[in-house]
């Protein structure tokens, strides 16, 4: 795993990516609370 270079380069890119995701779960949650209650 330590030996491909493309992986540690796209390494930020995909923290971004997962950071965003999570971010647009949480507010799709938030946006069915409310919508609910």
């Amino acid at each position: 795993m330590h030996v491909i270079p493309a992986t540690e380069r796209e390494s930020p890119f995909q923290k971004r990516t997962v950071a965003l995701a999570t971010v647009l779960f949480f507010y799709c949650k938030i946006i069915i609370f409310y919508l609910i209650f």
